[in-house]
């Protein structure tokens, strides 16, 4: 888990996962931007990160599409979004939206 001081002087708390890639600058940890946004954090926001030894692990986790168009982009790319998406999002809160 985290605490992080968003740009409006906020402290938030999240959880993300970490699969053990390396940071270009010691001491410091990276994100990707659109997970990062989703998490409502900036570039060069301060965080602090604490390792959670009893965090839960899912045994399903069901991804709804928004609209229509989504759907339609499932359906033709789910292979494709499965193995991405389980790649690439290691936690989620319930009722996330990215």
């Amino acid at each position: 888990g985290g605490r992080g001081r968003g740009g409006a002087d906020t402290d938030i708390t999240c959880f993300v996962g970490w699969v053990g890639d390396v940071s270009l600058a010691q001491g410091t940890m990276e994100l990707s931007r659109p997970f990062a946004d989703c998490l409502g954090l900036h570039e060069g926001d301060e965080v602090e990160a604490t390792a959670a030894a009893d965090a839960v692990v899912a045994n399903s986790v069901m991804v709804q599409p928004d609209s229509a168009d989504d759907w339609e982009v499932v359906e033709l790319q789910a292979s494709y979004i499965e193995e991405k998406l389980l790649s690439q999002v290691a936690v989620l809160s319930p009722s996330m939206v990215f």
